[in-house]
């Protein structure tokens, strides 16, 4: 591959990162206010995303 491609290959994943990472704390933000209105279930939901959310982020910025 030339580097051409590799380039537009990290730009997208530095994209899906920046993705994942909003989406983890838009689903914090999510849980949060449905902890608060007694909805436990989606509260649960809403954590799983977050936690796939930051996992997902982590691994492409840790991953060498």
């Amino acid at each position: 591959m030339d580097r051409k491609k590799v380039q537009a290959v990290e730009s997208l994943v530095g994209v899906a990162a920046i993705f994942s990472l909003v989406v983890g704390f838009i689903a914090i933000l999510v849980a949060i206010v449905s902890f608060f209105s007694g909805d436990y279930s989606s509260t649960g939901m809403s954590l799983i995303a977050a936690a796939l959310g930051f996992g997902l982020f982590s691994i492409a910025v840790l991953k060498s």
